[in-house]
C-alpha cells in the first residue's frame, strides 16, 4: 500500500496588488492511498474565499475536501464509488461549486451552493463512448463550461481521439454541445483544458494522442487552440499552437 499526501504551495498576496511570491510548502493531512503499480490519480483544485477545494480520485472513489490555507481539512465527503471514474475537474462560480467527471460514457455533474457543506444529486451528459482521454471545466455567470475528448466514432479502437465542448446551465441543463475538432486540419483532439475570457471560451487540445491501460501518453502531434463567442454562440477558426 502507498500512501502520498497532498502538497501545496501558496502564493503570497498583497491586497490591491499582485502576488509577491510563493508561500512554503504545506503538507495537508489527506492521505491519498491506491494499490498496484501503475494506477494514476487525477486531482483538480479551485480557490475562494471559503478555502481551497478539491476533488481526486483514487482507485475507485471520487472524494471531495476543502482545506484551509494551512493545509487543514475543514470537510471532506465520497462523490462517487464507481470503478470507472476518471478525470474529475472542479470549478466555481459566485458561491456555487461545480465537480464533473467521467464514468463510463457519461459526464456526471453535482454542484454544491453552501461550499462543499452538501451536494446535489447527480446530473448526466451521455458521450455514447466510455474511452476519455481527458476532461476540463471552468465556471462563469453563463454556468459550466465543460470540454472533454473520447475517441473518435469512425474507429473505436484507434486511439485517436475527438473534443468536445458543451453548457451546463441550472435553467436549461446541458445545452450548447459542439464537436470542437471537427474543422480543416484539427480534425482530431485529445488531452482538451479550457479557459475563459469576458466574452471567449478559450478550448486547447493535441491532435495525437494514444490511449495506453489506462494512462495517457501524449504522442507526437499539433496542438490547437479553437475559441467560441460565448456572445453569439459562433466558433472560430482553428488556430496552431504548436507543430508536432
Amino acid at each position: 500500500m502507498i500512501k502520498k499526501h497532498v502538497l501545496f504551495l501558496l502564493t503570497g498576496i498583497v491586497m490591491g496588488s499582485k502576488s509577491v511570491g510563493w508561500n512554503d510548502l504545506v503538507e495537508t493531512d489527506l492521505r491519498l492511498h491506491h494499490s498496484g503499480d501503475y494506477y494514476q490519480i487525477h486531482l483538480d483544485a479551485y480557490a475562494d474565499s471559503d478555502g481551497i477545494h478539491l476533488v481526486f480520485d483514487v482507485y475507485d472513489t471520487l472524494m471531495y475536501a476543502l482545506i484551509d490555507s494551512e493545509g487543514d481539512i475543514v470537510r471532506q465527503s465520497v462523490l462517487d464509488t464507481h470503478t470507472m471514474t476518471e478525470f474529475p475537474s472542479i470549478a466555481g462560480e459566485d458561491g456555487d461549486l461545480y465537480i464533473v467527471w467521467a464514468r463510463n460514457d457519461d459526464l456526471i455533474l453535482k454542484t454544491s451552493s453552501d461550499a462543499g457543506a452538501t451536494w446535489s444529486n447527480q446530473t448526466s451528459y451521455g458521450t455514447l463512448n466510455d474511452e476519455f482521454s481527458g476532461l476540463d471545466a471552468e465556471a462563469d455567470d453563463r454556468g459550466l463550461h465543460v470540454t472533454w475528448s473520447t475517441e473518435t466514432d469512425d474507429d473505436p479502437h484507434s486511439n485517436e481521439f475527438d473534443t468536445h465542448y458543451i453548457l451546463f446551465t441550472a435553467s436549461s441543463g446541458w445545452d450548447g454541445y459542439q464537436e470542437v475538432s471537427n474543422y480543416g486540419s484539427a480534425t482530431l483532439g485529445g488531452n482538451p483544458t479550457i479557459a475563459l475570457s469576458e466574452d471567449r471560451a478559450h478550448i486547447a487540445f493535441n491532435y495525437g494522442t494514444e490511449r495506453y491501460n489506462g494512462y495517457q501518453m501524449q504522442a507526437e502531434g499539433t496542438a490547437y487552440t479553437r475559441d467560441k463567442n460565448l456572445n453569439t454562440g459562433s466558433w472560430y477558426t482553428p488556430q496552431t499552437l504548436h507543430s508536432g
